[in-house]
Parts: structure tokens; C-alpha cells; sequence
């Protein structure tokens, strides 16, 4: 960490290069570096900063999955921001760095699917043109569940389908509350005790003392759960807008959990997936250029 952290690379690499083709430490430099500069002196257009903060996430989850301290990678991007300040707008650092990540901005816009691994399975962004009525947009599929960004005519929704297990009264996304827990928890302390039953490759997953709950809107019908998964049998929820917030604002390493719920509110079973890198597959939908809408469809507004 300190060799990385003495000095930056002012030369900003091609944001067309998936961060993991690089060494994630120069990626996360160069694109913190950029987006710093963008931050005080407005270099990009809203689609060229969400193609640095999807490589930028992606280095950063990299890294974190490395061992790496959050808390040294926070310090590394805060001094970023400082040398930032310090070239100023108008010199030739911010001139050079613009125009490098506005040409290599119209190869990556041609880029329209791209895998985000994490460190059990991966997430598989794709920016489809033209939209169809129902899609996946972004796509987990641990064998049991399918979770991610759908899209449902002219709307999208954090989307999960699991097999049908019984009937439930409710469903629910369950998440680490990062005010109450701040930091990772880890029930298996290290490997001494077992993983979930239904999750036994899981290390770090919501602590029951500390849980934040995302309440499913509403069950996909037939015809959604067709489009999604190629069969009408099975159970298929979507979820209001500030589960993709909360998912996209969590630890890369963690585990995110699916509760089953009686009318009691007792829990009946659980199904996990991996939160990974789904801010930086995010920013990566957010950066592709207005699609055009399939043949009698709607066009789709932006993934947030």
C-alpha cells in the first residue's frame, strides 16, 4: 500500500480496459485520480464519470478482496483528491487527463456486456440495444437464486426468482445495517463455525442483532418469470428503488439474504447471493448510450 500511495500517475489508463485486466491498485489510483479532477473542475459528462466509477468500483472491490484495508483505501483517495487540488483545472494535467478519458470513452460506450466477479460468483451486466419488453440488465445466479436489475416494459426494479418452495406471506431483502454494525460480521469467526445451510460458501453475512430490511413491491407474473428464466414455474419478487442504493452502498465482500416469511413474520427459509460488485455493474448501465426501444416497446429511464 505505502509504494502505490507515494506518488500517482497523472496519465489516466483507457477506461475501455475492464479494471481486473490491469492491476486493480493503478486502476483505482488512475480512476480516483480522474474522478477527483472531475469532481472540482466538471471535466466529464455524467455517462463518462459513470464509466470511471464503474472501473473505479471495481478496482476498489478488487482490491478489498485482496486484503486490502478499507480504511487504507479511503485514505489513499482522500490524498487523491488533495494532489487533485493541487494540479488545479486549468494546467496541463486536467487538459490531458479529459481528453484521454473522452477518446477512450467512445470505445468503451461500444462495449455491451461485461462480467463483474466476485469472490464466489459474478455478476453479468449487459446494455442491450434494442431494449426488450422484460430482461435482465444486470445477472447473479448462484444455482438457486437469480437476482439483479430487471427491466419490465418502461420500468426496472432490483429483481430476485428462486424456485417455488411453498407459499410465503412476505418476502424480503435483508441487509447489514451499517449504523448499528459498522464493520463486517463474520459468523463463521474465521472458519471455526459452519456457513449458512443455504449459503456454505458465505463469510460475511447480515448479523441478526444488526439487519436492515428492503420489503419486496410485488411477485412477477407468468409471463415476467417466462421472460427471465425461461420457465413459468418458480417464484419471482421485485423490490422498490432504495434496495438497488442500499445493495450498491455495501461492503463488495458481503452476503445479502432473501427471508421467506409466514403471516406471523416468522422466517420459513433463506436463500443468499453475493453483493459483489453490483455498484460498479450500476455505473457501468449508467454509462451506455440511450438505447432504442424494441418494436412497439417504451424507452427505459436511467438505472439509479
Amino acid at each position: 500500500m505505502r509504494k502505490w500511495m507515494l506518488a500517482i500517475s497523472a496519465a489516466v489508463c483507457a477506461i475501455s480496459t475492464p479494471a481486473l485486466a490491469q492491476n486493480a491498485d493503478q486502476v483505482f489510483g488512475d480512476r480516483g485520480y480522474a474522478l477527483a479532477l472531475d469532481e472540482q473542475c466538471g471535466l466529464f459528462t455524467s455517462a463518462e464519470r459513470a464509466a470511471l466509477e464503474a472501473s473505479f468500483l471495481q478496482a476498489r472491490g478488487a482490491l478489498l478482496r485482496a486484503d486490502y484495508a478499507a480504511s487504507d483505501l479511503d485514505a489513499y483517495q482522500s490524498g487523491l483528491v488533495e494532489t487533485a487540488r493541487d494540479h488545479g483545472c486549468d494546467g496541463e494535467e486536467a487538459i490531458s487527463v479529459a481528453q484521454r478519458v473522452s477518446d477512450a470513452f467512445l470505445a468503451y460506450q461500444r462495449v455491451l456486456e461485461l462480467e463483474f466477479p466476485g469472490s464466489n460468483f459474478t455478476w453479468f451486466a449487459n446494455r442491450p440495444d434494442p431494449l426488450q419488453d422484460h430482461e435482465w440488465l444486470i445477472r447473479q445466479d448462484t444455482g438457486t437464486v437469480q437476482a439483479g436489475l430487471a427491466r419490465f416494459g418502461d420500468r426496472q426494479a432490483f429483481t430476485v426468482t428462486v424456485p417455488d418452495e411453498g407459499q410465503f406471506a412476505s418476502v424480503i431483502l435483508v441487509l447489514r445495517d451499517v449504523d448499528r454494525e459498522p464493520a463486517l460480521y463474520d459468523p463463521t469467526v474465521g472458519g471455526l463455525y459452519p456457513a449458512p445451510a443455504a449459503a456454505l460458501w458465505a463469510r460475511w453475512t447480515p448479523p441478526d442483532y444488526a439487519r436492515e430490511f428492503v420489503w419486496a413491491a410485488g411477485r412477477l407474473d407468468e409471463t415476467e418469470m417466462l421472460a427471465l428464466t425461461g420457465a413459468t414455474s418458480g417464484l419471482g419478487y421485485r423490490f422498490p428503488e432504495n434496495a438497488l442504493r442500499e445493495l450498491s452502498q455495501r461492503d463488495p465482500r458481503e452476503t445479502a439474504r432473501i427471508d421467506f416469511l409466514d403471516r406471523r413474520g416468522q422466517r420459513i427459509l433463506s436463500h443468499y447471493f453475493e453483493i459483489g460488485d453490483f455498484g460498479a455493474a450500476l455505473a457501468f448501465l449508467r454509462a451506455a448510450p440511450e438505447p432504442a426501444p424494441a418494436s412497439g416497446g417504451a424507452s427505459s429511464g436511467s438505472a439509479r
